[in-house]
C-alpha cells in the first residue's frame, strides 16, 4: 500500500548548503513527509554540495528541481507547489530550522478543520550565537488574537504577518483559489501570505512553536539594491490595492497604510533625487498618501498650544 503523505515541506535553495543539513536533520525522516528542494540557480559547487547531503540522508523522502525560469524564490515556491503531494504544506527557508517539537506538533494538527494554523516563531543570530528579535512581533500577533479573538486583533494577525513560515497551510486551499508566490527578487512570500489569509474559510492559532528563522550575513532582506527596492515598492502597490479592496473603509484606516516607510527605504538607501521623485510619482499615481494628515493636523495643534502657553509664561 502507497504511503500517504501528510506534509510537503517546501524550500527554496540558494548557495546555504552549509545550513541544509540542520534543516535536514530537523525534518523526521518518515515518509509522511515529502520534501522538496527547489535551487534558485545556485552556483554548481553549492548545487553539487546540496546534491550530496541530500543523498547522505537516504531515509528522507526529498526530491530536488531546478529553477529554470525566472530567478526568485517566489519561482521556487511556486516550482515546489506543482509537485506538492501532502495535504498540508509547510514552507522553511533554507537557512533555518525546525524545533525538536515539530513532528509532534505537526501531527498533533493534521487533522485540523481549519485551512490555515497560524504559529509563534522563534529567531536566532547565528553570527552571535544569541536568540533573535525578529520573531517577536510574529508571536506578539499570535498570542494576542489567542488572548482575544477580537476583529481588531484578527485584522492585524491577517495583515501582518505575511512571511509563509511558521503556517501549515491546506495544498486545497491553495491550489482551489489559484494562489501563487509573485516571482520578484524581494517581498515574493507578501501578497501570497494575504491572499491566504483572505481565502481561508477558518484559520486557527497555536502557541507552539515549530519554526526557528535565522538571521545570517548577506540575507536578502537586509539588502538594498535598487532591484531589491523597485521589487519591494511594487509589492506595497499591490499590498495596498489588495487591503483596499477587500477591506472596509474603517478597517483599511485602522492599518495606517502610508507611503513614507518606502520613501525612507530609498532615501536610507541614498538613492538618487530623481529616483526618490519617481517613487512618490507612483504612490501618487496609485492613491497613496504619504502622511496621515490628520495626525500630522493635531500635532501641529499641539505644538501650536504648547508654545502659546509658554509665551504666555514668558510674558507673565
Amino acid at each position: 500500500m502507497r504511503d500517504i503523505i501528510k506534509f510537503t515541506v517546501i524550500i527554496p535553495f540558494f548557495n546555504s548548503s552549509k545550513y541544509s543539513d540542520d534543516l535536514l536533520n530537523s525534518i523526521p525522516a518518515l515518509p509522511e513527509f515529502e520534501i522538496i528542494f527547489v535551487d534558485d540557480k545556485s552556483s554548481k559547487n553549492e548545487a553539487d554540495e546540496l546534491k550530496r547531503i541530500i543523498a547522505n540522508h537516504p531515509n528522507h523522502s526529498v526530491k530536488y528541481y531546478l529553477n529554470d525560469r525566472k530567478k526568485s524564490a517566489g519561482t521556487c515556491r511556486n516550482i515546489g507547489l506543482e509537485h506538492a503531494n501532502g495535504k498540508w504544506v509547510i514552507f522553511a527557508d533554507s537557512d533555518d530550522y525546525f524545533t525538536s517539537d515539530f513532528h509532534e506538533i505537526v501531527n498533533q494538527h493534521y487533522a485540523e478543520e481549519a485551512d490555515l494554523i497560524y504559529f509563534t516563531p522563534t529567531s536566532y543570530v547565528r553570527i552571535e550565537n544569541t536568540i533573535g528579535t525578529r520573531h517577536i512581533q510574529y508571536c506578539n500577533w499570535v498570542k494576542e488574537y489567542i488572548r482575544n479573538p477580537i476583529s481588531e486583533r484578527e485584522l492585524a494577525l491577517k495583515t501582518g504577518f505575511v512571511v509563509p513560515w511558521s503556517k501549515m497551510i491546506k495544498l486545497e486551499l491553495i491550489k482551489e483559489n489559484n494562489i501563487v508566490f509573485d516571482e520578484v527578487r524581494a517581498s515574493n512570500d507578501v501578497m501570497f501570505s494575504l491572499k491566504v489569509a483572505f481565502a481561508a474559510r477558518k484559520f486557527t492559532c497555536s502557541d507552539e512553536c515549530l519554526y526557528c528563522v535565522t538571521k545570517n550575513p548577506g540575507s536578502l532582506m537586509y539588502k538594498v539594491d535598487k532591484e531589491v527596492l523597485d521589487a519591494r515598492l511594487e509589492v506595497y502597490v499591490r499590498q495596498y490595492n489588495f487591503l483596499k479592496h477587500e477591506l472596509s473603509a474603517q478597517e483599511f484606516s485602522s492599518l495606517n497604510m502610508y507611503g513614507t516607510s518606502m520613501l525612507k527605504r530609498y532615501i536610507f538607501a541614498k538613492q538618487s533625487p530623481i529616483r526618490i521623485v519617481g517613487v512618490f510619482i507612483k504612490l501618487k499615481k496609485n492613491g497613496i498618501k504619504l502622511f496621515n494628515l490628520n495626525k500630522l493636523r493635531i500635532r501641529s495643534l499641539k505644538k501650536t498650544i504648547h508654545n502659546i502657553k509658554k509665551n504666555e509664561f514668558y510674558n507673565q
